[in-house]
Parts: C-alpha cells; sequence; structure tokens
C-alpha cells in the first residue's frame, strides 16, 4: 500500500473538484456567484472539506466497532505479530508448565 494510497487520494480529490466545478457550477449562474473561480472553489471546499473529513473520520474510528474487529482480524491472521508484542513468549511458558 504505502504512498500510492495517498497519491491515489490526491488524483482522485483534484479529479472530483475539476468535474465538479467545470460541469456543474460553470453552468449554474446562482453557484458561479458564490464561486466566481475555480480557485476560490477549491480554497472554499477545502477549508469545509477537510475538517469535515477529519472529524468523520475521527467518529468512525472512535464509535464504530469496526476498526476493532479489524483490528482483532488482523492479528489473528498475522502469527508474527504475537511474538512482536509479547504474547508468544507467555504462550510458550504456559505450554512448557504442563
Amino acid at each position: 500500500m504505502g504512498w500510492s494510497t495517498y497519491v491515489a487520494f490526491l488524483f482522485a480529490a483534484i479529479n472530483t473538484l475539476t468535474v465538479t466545478y467545470y460541469l456543474a457550477i460553470e453552468k449554474a449562474p446562482t453557484l458561479k456567484e458564490i464561486f466566481p473561480s475555480f480557485l476560490s472553489y477549491v480554497f472554499i471546499v477545502t477549508a469545509i472539506g477537510i475538517p469535515f473529513l477529519v472529524a468523520i473520520g475521527y467518529l468512525h474510528f472512535k464509535k464504530s466497532s469496526a476498526y476493532k474487529a479489524e483490528a482483532d482480524i488482523s492479528f489473528e491472521s498475522h502469527p508474527h505479530l504475537k511474538r512482536i508484542t509479547g504474547q508468544y513468549e507467555s504462550n510458550v511458558y504456559r505450554s512448557d508448565k504442563k
């Protein structure tokens, strides 16, 4: 995954801003008064959109059980994580005492 995911999101955001401005806003006179240029549209949407998306992501992270379930599945599917977190050694010691 790495940095390519962030580049893909950047290109998707640029594409969305360009398409929505030139296909929707430029043809609507009322919206054209609110957003007179493409740069003003980008600044306003970015100033509103980024804090809104961060708040949605934070609420999803804190209130949703999806993140906990994803972390549990990731932990179970990668056996090396047990060794890194120290649970491997405790399991070995327990099995030796039997």
